[in-house]
Order: structure tokens, then C-alpha cells, then sequence
């Protein structure tokens, strides 16, 4: 089984995103040709587009989208991504949507075919805090799920494709006060490699 996971770029005032320094690590320490990785860019449209075209380049049989939801506790595994962008912080291009549909013709949601309740049931078990987040917001890591989603509903039905928010990491939280929540590294990539063992033991919902 081939899988992409995707890790996005810093964006916002923040000089490292944990996503993709999850995911670098991760296909550091795993020996499976298998499994492929990309960086993507933290903007509109072009990061659907570029994983798109890295998951039709290697053939992908899933997709594993993972990004950054600082303020989070906990990895939070993605239900459902809606036809709606809008954010009051520009992306890495400058973009800032005020309010639109992703897509004119596409349904108001897609869910995720990723065997989203037993990922988190199995992080869980490992003891990294996991959640089912029935919200992936506005910004880029929202469209991305959603436009994977439609993409397979209307051109590769058989593909899965899914999101993984992960929290901030210690470092980036030491000059924002009291009270905001980090993770290790460790936990994070914990949580990827049971995520890819989950995926590859019972495929999709």
C-alpha cells in the first residue's frame, strides 16, 4: 500500500510548522519505500494541487494530510472538511478569502474515508492524547480535505484521504504566555506511525 503524508510549510508569524518536522522524522526512521512524503505550501488552492499531483505522481493509495492547529491539547484526526473558506490572516501568497465556497458544484461537506474513529481509538491506546475534531476550520488545512475529498468522489473513488491537526511544539509556545498547550515531537510522530499502521491493517470507513 502506497501512502503520501503531507507536511505544510511555516506560515503566521511562526518560523517552524510541526507538521512537516513530524513528518520528516517519521519517514527518517521507518525503512518502507512505501511511504511518501511532501512538503507543501501553506496556500490556497496550490497546496490541494500540489499534493494532488505528488499522490497521481507515486500512485498514492491514500493520503494523509497533516498540519498545524496551534491552541489544540491534543492530535486531532479530521472528520469532515466544508465547502467554505474564509480567514482573517493572509496565507503564505497573500491571500485572504472573506468568505466563499471551495467549490460551486461541490456538496457543503465531504467526509473523510480514513478510519478516522479507529486512528484516534489507537493513538489513544499508545497514550499520545487524541481527539476526533469535527471542524477543520477555514484556512488551508480545511480546503485541502475538502478539495481531496471531492477529488475522489468525482474522479478516484478507490483513493483515501485524510487530515491530521497536530499542536504546536514546546518551543514555539515559550514566548506566548500562560496557558498555551504544546506536544512533543515524539508523541506527534508516535501518532503518524500508528496512523500508517491503522490505514495499512483495515484500509478505509
Amino acid at each position: 500500500m502506497k501512502i503520501l503524508i503531507t507536511g505544510f510549510t511555516p506560515f503566521g508569524n511562526e518560523n517552524i510548522n510541526p507538521s512537516w518536522e513530524a513528518v520528516k522524522i517519521l519517514k527518517a526512521g521507518i525503512n518502507d519505500e512505501n511511504i511518501f512524503i511532501k512538503q507543501i505550501p501553506t496556500v490556497f488552492r496550490e497546496a490541494a494541487e500540489v499534493v494532488m499531483e505528488e499522490a497521481d505522481k507515486v500512485d498514492a493509495d491514500a493520503i494523509v494530510a497533516v498540519g498545524q492547529a496551534g491552541g489544540r491539547a491534543s492530535v486531532t484526526v479530521e472528520f469532515i472538511g466544508i465547502n467554505w473558506k474564509k480567514t482573517g490572516i493572509p496565507d503564505n501568497a497573500g491571500n485572504i478569502p472573506k468568505g466563499e465556497k471551495i467549490k460551486s458544484d461541490g456538496e457543503d461537506g465531504y467526509i473523510s474515508n480514513l478510519p478516522v474513529f479507529d486512528i484516534v481509538d489507537n493513538i489513544k491506546k499508545s497514550g499520545v492524547p487524541a481527539h476526533v475534531s469535527y471542524t477543520a476550520g477555514t484556512y488551508v488545512c480545511n480546503e485541502l480535505l475538502y478539495t481531496l475529498m471531492y477529488n475522489i468522489k468525482g474522479n478516484n473513488k478507490s483513493r483515501l484521504a485524510g487530515f491530521i491537526h497536530l499542536p504546536f511544539i514546546p518551543e514555539q509556545v515559550i514566548n506566548k504566555g500562560e496557558d498555551i498547550p504544546s506536544m512533543g515531537i515524539d508523541h506527534m510522530v508516535n501518532a503518524l506511525k500508528i496512523t500508517i499502521e491503522t490505514i495499512k491493517e483495515q484500509g478505509g470507513i
